[in-house]
């Protein structure tokens, strides 16, 4: 026994050391566990932002499809000349109408999207679409079609009409022959008239 304690006594960096092991073992644990706390901290942090990025996609989305559809007004008219259709259009620019024909349909279609910032960070999306949709009559020309936007937001399409041919003019020739030839002519005409009635099918 006395010569352990001589031992102990004789050895002065285990006396100096010895007390302050435990003291850093337990300033590295309370570092450790802040850490631990930080990250815990920093992904309940990141799971609520994520929850109020998905709210606020789900608010636009609810608000957009609340919009109704913009019916502009028109006018459609078949006369003689053509088949012409106007619609006013006065929130649209020429980038944001699609005009197409599909065999005797035309279709007429505007899509615009408008964002709104309160100058406070938040912001808000508005959209007006519509669609027209209407039958052309047969005998307009779709390959000449016209269409033209005016400044006051009047889209005018134009489509004209097939031009009916004219009939060419020509003097029809009159013979002079007698009486009896005449009837002889009728005559062969009409028996060849009857020959032809009474001929039997092969």
């Amino acid at each position: 026994m006395l010569c352990l304690h001589l031992q102990r006594n004789n050895d002065p960096w285990r006396s100096f050391i010895q007390p302050l092991w435990p003291a850093s073992t337990d300033v590295f644990t309370r570092m450790e566990q802040d850490m631990i706390r930080t990250i815990k901290e920093i992904k309940t942090n990141m799971r609520d932002m994520e929850l109020l990025h998905q709210q606020l996609l789900e608010e636009m989305v609810l608000e957009d499809n609340t919009i109704p559809s913009f019916m502009p007004s028109g006018e459609v008219k078949s006369t003689d000349s053509g088949f012409t259709l106007s619609l006013g259009v006065q929130n649209f620019s020429p980038h944001e109408l699609t005009v197409k024909l599909y065999g005797r349909k035309l279709l007429v279609t505007g899509a615009k999207e408008t964002k709104n910032d309160d100058g406070k960070g938040s912001f808000s999306y508005k959209c007006e679409i519509f669609r027209k949709e209407t039958d052309l009559p047969q005998d307009v020309r779709a390959e000449d079609t016209s269409c033209i936007l005016t400044t006051d937001g009047q889209l005018k399409i134009e489509i004209p009409r097939q031009a009916t041919p004219a009939l060419q003019e020509r003097n029809v020739p009159i013979l002079l022959i007698s009486r009896q030839a005449a009837d002889q002519k009728l005559g062969k005409e009409t028996k060849n008239s009857q020959n032809y009635r009474l001929k039997p099918s092969s």
